[in-house]
């Protein structure tokens, strides 16, 4: 959950999409949300939707913008499934806050992120990120004292974990 509070995240409202930081936020860090009035995104057929706002009650994720004869629109990525709409996108007019999607716009920008030693970042392929036999998680013990434990979702072997694992002595 992100602390709009904290000097580590900053949660930016947007008063009306097309508005220039919306863009930025888009083109530099990826999709934000924005609330919709999904009735008339039931029965979509392909073309851009211009239909007008109603009450909002549902949300989406706008992840670029596009131009298609001449009429400008949002790329939007819905939550229902490939099966909707073009792969699970649709494309909606934009500039008129069409299904009012361009008036309840938010984003956050998160400053750092949590890593407590126990995130496993995978190559590629995936080779490494297969579950690991017998593993290992460093965990804090008495009087703070660090230890390996067998942890059947643990991210290190025991060798490993004895390695990485800060010991310390009591006294």
């Amino acid at each position: 959950m992100i602390d709009p509070s904290s000097t580590d995240s900053r949660l930016t409202p947007c008063s009306f999409l097309s508005h220039h930081s919306s863009l930025q936020e888009i083109f530099t860090n990826g999709p934000i949300a924005c609330g919709i009035d999904a009735s008339a995104i039931l029965d979509y057929d392909g073309h851009s939707i211009s239909t007008g706002r109603g009450s909002v009650d549902h949300v989406i994720s706008v992840v670029g913008w596009g131009n298609r004869a001449g009429v400008a629109y949002w790329i939007v990525r819905n939550s229902w499934g490939e099966y909707y709409g073009d792969m699970g996108y649709n494309y909606v007019e934009k500039g008129n806050d069409a299904l009012g999607l361009e008036s309840q716009c938010t984003w956050a920008t998160v400053g750092t992120f949590t890593d407590n030693g126990n995130q496993v970042h995978c190559f590629e392929g995936g080779e490494n990120c297969a579950p690991i036999a017998n593993a290992y998680s460093c965990e804090e013990g008495l009087l703070h004292r660090k230890k390996c434990k067998k942890d059947a979702f643990g991210t290190m072997t025991q060798t490993d974990c004895e390695a990485n694992c800060t010991k310390t002595t009591a006294w």
